[in-house]
């Protein structure tokens, strides 16, 4: 192996200890998963075809209303259906 001289003129310094993390709390995290996942709501997941020349006028309308997707969705069809979520 090719000598480059990089050994003497690199150094690392001396090592650190990690420092140790706190126990992670599992009735906690599940508390918090289940707060996040369980809407209020039983859910049905639904998979739509979106012709390729909508799609991008869908993704800027869902960027200027700076919401998701999802959202984007559900108001419209609230807006049809007069329901308020």
């Amino acid at each position: 192996m090719k000598n480059t001289g990089l050994k003497s003129s690199v150094k690392l310094g001396e090592k650190k200890a990690l420092p140790v993390k706190a126990a992670i709390n599992t009735d906690q995290v599940e508390k918090i998963s289940k707060k996040i996942h369980n809407p209020k709501e039983e859910t049905v997941r639904v998979t739509i075809d979106i012709p390729e020349s909508m799609y991008l006028d869908m993704k800027m309308k869902v960027v200027q209303e700076r919401t998701t997707v999802r959202n984007y969705f559900l108001n419209l069809l609230a807006a049809e259906a007069d329901i308020h979520i």
